[in-house]
């Protein structure tokens, strides 16, 4: 194979990749802000407790 089609390959691959690599950022990022949204509900309903 050439040079060119394995650079070309590879790309791909790297493009996968950090899609890939996003994706779980975008996710525990998510995740994360709704954790911490809970935990303000949380003690914004404790406080209002008498």
């Amino acid at each position: 194979m050439e040079s060119a089609t394995w650079i070309e390959i590879w790309s791909y691959v790297f493009l996968l990749a950090c899609a890939f690599f996003f994706g779980t950022v975008a996710v525990v990022a998510l995740r994360g802000f709704g954790d911490v949204a809970d935990m303000i509900r949380a003690m914004i309903a404790r406080r209002r407790e008498p």
